[in-house]
């Protein structure tokens, strides 16, 4: 099962900061095979000529726990609003008015 959810502040909403967060269910990953996928994601979701110009890369994080105290965390984290003051971005506020911001793929096996 895959839940997504989208950030548009830091912390304090002091600069846009847009990312995706992505929590799954899944294992380990060993370096080379992560260094493989996030590769891949980056080809797949932005073009490399743009990287190129634009002077950067996307920044893929990805961390792996079984601790269900850091899980918890987070879902926490992730679930939580980031725009919380539309004085912030007032366009982008009424851009995103109605939007729904988590999204999850998958099924549930019950295990």
């Amino acid at each position: 099962m895959v839940f997504t959810r989208w950030h548009y502040f830091g912390e304090h909403g002091e600069k846009y900061h847009p990312h995706l967060n992505i929590l799954c269910d899944g294992g380990w990953l060993p370096e080379e095979q992560l260094a493989e996928l996030k590769d891949s994601i980056r080809r797949k979701l932005l073009p490399r000529s743009i990287a190129k110009g634009i002077g950067k890369d996307l920044e893929i994080q990805y961390r792996y726990s079984r601790s269900p105290k850091q899980i918890m965390h987070w879902i926490k984290y992730v679930t939580k609003a980031s725009f919380r003051d539309i004085t912030w971005d007032e366009p982008l506020a009424n851009a995103l008015y109605g939007f729904h911001n988590g999204c999850f793929a998958g099924t549930w096996d019950g295990s």
